[in-house]
């Protein structure tokens, strides 16, 4: 058997290239999929803390990551 995390709750954070390229979009969704199931399995909640900007912009994902931090 697996071990059952100590955590109730786990945050993702997760930044993607822009929020208008329907790949990205697609991620976000599976990932929101993916950590809802895990959650489920886990009994705990997973959260996908999506801090991607609206469009391509290397200087705001550079500090959405930062604040991920």
């Amino acid at each position: 058997p697996q071990p059952r995390p100590t955590k109730s709750r786990y945050v993702i954070g997760l930044v993607a290239k822009s929020n208008e390229n329907p790949v990205f979009l697609a991620a976000r969704t599976g990932a929101q999929d993916a950590a809802r199931k895990l959650g489920r399995d886990l009994g705990v909640e997973i959260v996908i803390d999506w801090q991607t900007p609206t469009s391509e912009d290397a200087q705001r994902q550079a500090t959405a990551v930062e604040r991920l931090a």
